[in-house]
């Protein structure tokens, strides 16, 4: 049996370089775990849209989110936490940011972010700027 590797981040964030798959180790997600704030409002946004009885047998095993791998996705990444914070000091602590979420089967999401990567690849040359990934559904 592997061992477990995790590398903490801030915000209660674990980078986990490790997947069953074997592209993980070009690919890495970050593990939320349960008291991070994105944690919390994607458990929060995803049960509440479950009926409650089903709501109340559902157990939520993990969550992750992906890594951005290049340089210039970590600097767009970094200046919009920048801008949020510095929203947030311009409207008294709002910065008016919502939260998106997708739930799906893993294959579902790894297709998303291999069309997404694939777009990215395609946009190598392409100057304009295209954001960070999707919002698919905005928490309230």
């Amino acid at each position: 049996m592997a061992g477990q590797v995790e590398i903490e981040l801030d915000n209660g964030e674990i980078l986990d370089p490790l997947s069953d798959d074997a592209s993980s180790s070009t690919d890495p997600t970050i593990l939320l775990r349960e008291g991070n704030q994105e944690h919390d409002i994607i458990t929060t946004c995803f049960l509440s849209g479950l009926s409650a009885t089903l709501a109340n047998t559902t157990t939520i095993i993990t969550i992750h989110k992906k890594s951005p791998n290049a340089i210039t996705m970590r600097a767009k990444s970094l200046a919009f936490r920048i801008f949020t914070e510095a929203m947030a000091r311009k409207n008294g602590g709002d910065p008016n940011f919502k939260y998106g979420w997708y739930a799906g089967y893993r294959e579902q999401i790894e297709r998303i972010c291999h069309i997404r990567i694939q777009q990215q690849r395609d946009e190598i040359d392409d100057d304009s700027s295209h954001g960070i990934g999707r919002t698919l559904c905005v928490s309230d």
